[in-house]
């Protein structure tokens, strides 16, 4: 008989305990005292070891992770596993009403555009979750045109909560003038075919 060393368990693999094995027969044994008592390999199995959990992973994205400013997140549709150190262990999954989510700015309570993440919380672990907040497509305002009298005259631009009039200088030669518009919120608002918080409505007279 030769000794068998033991085999720790892992998560994934069930380790063996110390045991004797015959050269010739191949047979197994355990010791008794003084006696040797003949084994099986099912009764020298050890049991699993528990998980070596280090964080948690998205497995699968939540249903919906492209939003427009100002909308709440949701987590619907999400599967959270928790990770494990031990090579080959695929995690274990945790319930979805153990999963929770914080926004990227503390405090903040709806999407905002300059958002590029949430943060998933399960399991005392934390991991980011990547989305897309788009901004609010703002029209530029219709001016209507003014008829020719010769004097000064300026543009008057439909009043908006959205953006403020930042030039409006007119003029008094027939022609094209240019307003100058500034969004007030220039985060979560973007005007319609422009690049940028300043748009161009005409005026014509």
């Amino acid at each position: 008989l030769h000794d068998a060393l033991p085999i720790s368990s892992t998560c994934v693999e069930a380790g063996v305990k110390k045991h004797y094995k015959c050269d010739g027969c191949g047979k197994m044994f355990i010791k008794d005292g003084d006696e040797y008592v003949e084994t099986t390999e099912s009764d020298l199995a050890l049991p699993l070891a528990a998980h070596s959990f280090n964080g948690i992973a998205v497995k699968t994205s939540p249903s919906k992770v492209v939003y427009t400013a100002f909308e709440t997140f949701d987590l619907t549709g999400i599967k959270v596993v928790k990770t494990c150190s031990v090579a080959g262990c695929k995690g274990e999954e945790v319930a979805a009403d153990e999963v929770a989510f914080a926004y990227e700015k503390e405090g903040a309570d709806k999407l905002t555009a300059d958002m590029t993440k949430v943060i998933v919380k399960a399991a005392g672990f934390k991991t980011d979750l990547a989305i897309t907040v788009n901004k609010i497509a703002v029209k530029l305002p219709i001016i209507e045109s003014k008829e020719y009298t010769g004097e000064v005259q300026v543009a008057v631009v439909p009043e908006s909560e959205l953006y403020t009039v930042t030039e409006n200088n007119g003029g008094t030669v027939i022609g094209k003038y240019d307003v100058k518009l500034t969004l007030t919120d220039a985060v979560n608002y973007a005007f319609e075919g422009v690049d940028g918080e300043i748009g161009r409505a005409s005026c014509r007279e």
